[in-house]
């Protein structure tokens, strides 16, 4: 018989028996359920807790002698594995980059890094410094244009990688913000220090 109805006549069906079954059951048990609880409430009698604060113990922290620098951070896209073996050639290209060009002819240091116009600039050599040395932004300006013009690359906004002469430079160039930048050198390659 149940086979002879559809599908939606069940559905109405099952909804109403539930619905009545609920109306008629319901009331009576959730009545019950109140003077229980009721009753309960008027025999508990909770513990007086008495509120205390409680503060963490404070930590001391010893002073770093070392200055904390976090250097400007831009993530390096890899090339495909077929073309990981393209490496850019140290060659002597002279290039004026104002301020930086003492700085970079010392050569333990290995990069130089600004964080922005009026920064004062981080060097790695081994250990990474800042030195007293900041740059304005007409000084950046050279700086990314003195690269584009020697690689003939031309500078956009966004991220600006270029290798010229002995150096990469790795900027984020914006006219919201400041213009950011790395300046790596490259080292030689072990295939080309025999030749």
């Amino acid at each position: 018989m149940l086979k002879l109805t559809s599908q939606e006549f069940r559905e109405i069906f099952l909804t109403k028996f539930t619905q009545e079954l609920i109306n008629t059951f319901a009331p009576k048990e959730i009545i019950k359920l109140e003077t229980e609880i009721k009753e309960i409430k008027k025999d508990y009698n909770p513990p007086q807790i008495k509120k205390q604060i409680i503060s963490p113990p404070r930590k001391r922290f010893q002073q770093s002698t070392r200055p904390i620098i976090n250097p400007m951070r831009i993530k390096e896209r890899r090339l495909p594995q077929r073309l990981q073996y393209l490496q850019p050639i140290p060659r002597e290209t002279p290039m004026d980059l104002g301020k930086l060009n003492q700085i970079l002819k010392n050569p333990r240091i290995k990069s130089i890094i600004c964080n922005g116009l009026e920064q004062q600039i981080i060097i790695n050599s081994p250990n990474p410094n800042k030195i007293n040395l900041t740059l304005s932004k007409e000084e950046i300006e050279n700086i990314i244009n003195e690269f584009s013009k020697i690689s003939k690359i031309p500078a956009q906004e966004g991220i600006y990688r270029v290798a010229a002469g002995r150096l990469i430079l790795l900027a984020v160039i914006s006219k919201l913000t400041d213009t950011k930048f790395i300046i790596k050198k490259i080292l030689p390659h072990p295939l080309m220090m025999h030749r």
